[in-house]
């Protein structure tokens, strides 16, 4: 499997436009990996993982081919990780109207399916994607792709936000964007898989926040990995989602994660497993 990390900044962005924190001049000076848009990613040219606002950024940066993808998963319905307005781009009037629309298959909650909805009508009822509806700890084959759903901790007096575990033949991956620490029913649930991958919200730096992650829930979050044995050396734990606000610049956040054996994403990063 190959996962392409499209953007991996919270809501902002990275430096975000008008902050002139000590981060942000940071970034900007350092440029590089320290740039970031807002967090999606791609896996294996066919699934994508949240429609924000950055849409037509990535495809302006990279070499890729959103036509191509047939499964579109999304986590929760803030801004940074659905765009309604992207939906344009797919509809024949407007952004495809030389080309065939892709064939899409959407998987989101029932309160993300109301907000599409709500957007869509004014589209009429021949749109060209597909809705599929999942729950807290159901599974779902799209495509080549098994996944199941899992209640994150994040928009908890708003909506049932998700994040996800994604298997394609013998590979394993757990999705946790947008996430504070989840209780113990989801760890006894994690008990049935082995990840070869795991992708984690470090939003708030060394700021505690319920509705997500910092640096010492990230170390404790693998630790107990390790004591579940549903990880192994050969498994890789990787941060995304980081916030200007709280974490330094690229280049010093490599060195805290480092002495863990832990990846931070950069905008544009393949992993290939």
């Amino acid at each position: 499997m190959k996962l392409f990390f499209l953007g991996t900044a919270s809501a902002e962005g990275y430096p975000a436009p008008f902050c002139e924190c000590v981060n942000c001049r940071k970034a900007r000076k350092e440029g590089g990996k320290s740039l970031r848009f807002r967090s999606s990613l791609m896996i294996d040219d066919e699934l994508l993982v949240d429609f924000g606002p950055d849409l037509l950024s990535y495809t302006l940066k990279y070499d890729i081919h959103f036509s191509q993808i047939k499964t579109l998963l999304i986590t929760h319905s803030h801004y940074d990780h659905l765009f309604l307005n992207n939906f344009n781009y797919i509809l024949p009037e407007t952004g495809t109207i030389l080309t065939k629309p892709p064939d899409l298959k959407i998987i989101c909650s029932r309160d993300v399916y109301k907000k599409i909805k709500n957007h869509s009508e004014k589209y009429g009822e021949d749109t060209p994607w597909k809705i599929k509806l999942i729950k807290e700890f159901e599974t779902i084959f799209s495509h080549h792709f098994k996944i199941t759903a899992l209640p994150a901790l994040h928009m908890v007096n708003e909506e049932k936000a998700l994040f996800y575990i994604v298997q394609k033949e013998d590979k394993t991956i757990l999705l946790a964007f947008d996430t504070g620490m989840w209780g113990e029913k989801i760890w006894h649930f994690l008990k049935n898989y082995f990840f070869d991958v795991i992708v984690l919200d470090e939003t708030m730096g060394y700021k505690n926040y319920r509705e997500h992650l910092n640096i010492e829930e990230i170390f404790i979050i693998k630790e107990k990995f390790i004591n579940q044995k549903t990880i192994n050396q050969n498994s890789l734990i990787i941060v995304t989602h980081i916030s200007h606000n709280y974490n330094p610049c690229y280049s010093k956040l490599k060195e805290i994660f480092d002495s863990e054996g832990i990846i931070v994403a950069f905008d544009g990063m393949e992993i290939n497993i």
